[in-house]
């Protein structure tokens, strides 16, 4: 990569790569006639891990952790999201988590959220703010509706932090 830019691809290999290297270790490489020292050409950008309050490299150190991140989390997905449902699949399940296709009862939600807070997070966007309203607008929310970004932002980050993506209702 020239440049880090937060896109899925990018997400999804913070999970799985062992190194982000910039394009002259190629070059490097070719010229050596070797793979060259990988630790010389990663690549580090620190508006962009002020950005999205992380540090990519901290991130890869972290190994096969990186694939519990969401272990014995559930996540049901609605219609709408952003980045889309296989995208967001794909980065959940590589990091141990679980997506359902069909949404929960209340009581169902309310049960595993009682026995371990956030072990079901539901997903949405505004558009799709109906089909999650009975979870908003009871006097005992749960506080499991959460943006995309909480996906996006716990890879990065390493660190599942809900409170921060909960999505509230006025």
């Amino acid at each position: 990569m020239d440049k880090l830019v937060r896109t899925c691809k990018l997400v999804s290999c913070l999970i799985t790569v062992k190194h982000l290297l910039s394009p002259e270790w190629i070059l490097e490489s070719q010229r050596l006639n070797k793979f060259a020292d990988e630790a010389k050409y990663g690549l580090r950008d620190e508006a962009f891990n002020k950005m999205f309050k992380c540090d990519v490299s901290e991130v890869l150190l972290c190994g096969e952790q990186r694939k519990k991140l969401f272990e014995g989390v559930t996540f049901f997905l609605t219609p709408c999201v952003k980045p889309g449902r296989a995208a967001l699949t794909e980065m959940i399940e590589l990091c141990g988590g679980k997506v359902e296709r069909s949404r929960r009862s209340y009581v169902s939600i309310q049960e595993m959220h009682n026995q371990k807070p956030y072990s079901y997070l539901v997903l949405t966007v505004p558009n799709d703010l109906h089909l999650v309203y009975y979870l908003l607008q009871s006097e005992k929310t749960l506080n499991v509706v959460c943006s995309t970004e909480v996906v996006l932002s716990a890879i990065m980050r390493q660190k599942l932090e809900v409170e921060e993506f909960l999505v509230k209702i006025d």
